[in-house]
């Protein structure tokens, strides 16, 4: 069956059309005929293109594995090597476009609207994050891993928008500065205030009842993310190839470092936050009554009780949990990334050793594939010129 699929894979349009064509392109012509497909409301026929698309796809990412791991993509005397760059990417791109075409599936067959938008969320943060991770490997950018690491979570997706809000501010008080006509400064103060009540502490009370209240759903939802985030770095570190390794380290020890900045803002922050908490929490102690002015009048029982017990270890009870799956997933990341090296440096001695014994030996053997292991696993191009000089190899 597999010597078939090869067969057919070595037509030239089949192979230029469906497994080599960029997964974009792939994907809306997919998603055109699938479109065409539910103007008919067919049920069958629908669920029938979502099976031959996956199947499809997944041939694509089978085979191209194949040949990524043959290095048939990589070129030795290439400084930038675009195309094997390129088809790495594709891979988490035909990962995307699985996902995407899964949510349709789900949306054929769920029968809760809670539980259907609870798995979209989950996808959408994983397509954000292979959509970032695709792209970095493509364009071999640091900014872009780092924005990938980010993504493995809900919470890291959160994140991101804040940034994205802080710097939609930033870009609409400065258009306000060099175009006054346009006055687009109410939305930028609202946008900041909008902002600020997220860290009112009213909402860090709040978060902190449910965080205590709801402590065994909060354990098993931080577990699944840190899994889901342990799954997604291995898949990213796996698709990256290994002269990006270092770059890939890189953005792992940036986001550490970010991480850890943020833990000792959320330190300090809550020291100053404390002071309103308190003042907040003697005005409720005197007049129980007030609750309601500061929190609403629909209370959870026990919500009055917990701020009557309010301390300031709450706040970084919080912190710990809100960055716990990026604690743990990174070092188990940083972990593979030595993996992987290690496994490097052993096929790079295989691959030199291979090279030497073919050439004292006279093998007839294809030696290019043994030079391409060594370059690709890191070794010296310049190694490949001095053995080949020293065997009187033509080069």
């Amino acid at each position: 069956m597999i010597k078939k699929m090869q067969l057919l894979i070595a037509n030239k349009f089949i192979y230029g059309w469906i497994f080599k064509s960029g997964s974009f392109n792939m994907f809306l012509i997919m998603f055109f005929i699938f479109s065409s497909s539910m103007i008919l409301k067919n049920k069958i026929v629908s669920t029938i293109l979502l099976l031959l698309f996956f199947i499809i796809l997944g041939l694509r990412i089978y085979f191209r594995r194949k040949n990524l791991n043959n290095l048939d993509y990589y070129k030795i005397n290439t400084k930038v090597q675009q195309e094997d760059m390129l088809m790495r990417s594709y891979q988490l791109s035909d990962f995307v476009a699985i996902i995407i075409y899964s949510v349709y599936i789900i949306s054929f067959y769920s029968s809760s609207k809670n539980t259907y938008y609870n798995i979209l969320l989950i996808l959408i943060e994983i397509v954000l994050y292979f959509l970032f991770a695709g792209y970095s490997i493509s364009k071999s950018n640091v900014i872009w891993k780092i924005g990938a690491i980010f993504l493995s979570t809900i919470q890291g997706f959160i994140v991101m928008l804040l940034i994205l809000c802080l710097v939609l501010s930033f870009v609409l008080d400065k258009i306000a500065v060099i175009m006054p006509q346009i006055k687009p400064l109410m939305l930028n103060r609202t946008l900041m205030e909008e902002l600020y009540t997220i860290f009112d502490y009213k909402n860090i009370i709040t978060l902190c009842y449910l965080i205590k209240e709801y402590n065994n759903s909060i354990m098993l939802i931080t577990i699944i993310s840190t899994v889901i985030s342990i799954m997604l770095y291995i898949i990213f570190i796996k698709n990256t190839p290994v002269y990006q390794l270092e770059k890939i380290s890189f953005a792992f020890k940036i986001v550490n470092i970010i991480i850890v900045l943020i833990g000792i803002a959320i330190y300090f922050y809550g020291d100053g936050v404390y002071v309103d908490i308190q003042k907040c929490i003697n005005e409720i102690k005197n007049n129980p009554q007030i609750i309601h002015l500061y929190f609403g009048d629909d209370l959870p029982n026990g919500f009055q009780t917990f701020i009557e017990n309010y301390s300031k270890s709450e706040i970084t009870n919080l912190g710990y949990i809100y960055f716990l799956p990026y604690t743990v997933s990174i070092l188990i990341a940083n972990c593979v990334i030595e993996l992987v090296k290690s496994q490097s440096t052993k096929k790079l001695e295989l691959a030199l050793d291979e090279i030497i014994e073919i050439y004292e030996s006279n093998r007839d053997e294809d030696i290019e594939r043994y030079e391409k292991r060594f370059c690709y696993y890191g070794g010296n191009k310049h190694k490949i010129k001095l053995i080949r000089k020293m065997y009187k190899v033509n080069i």
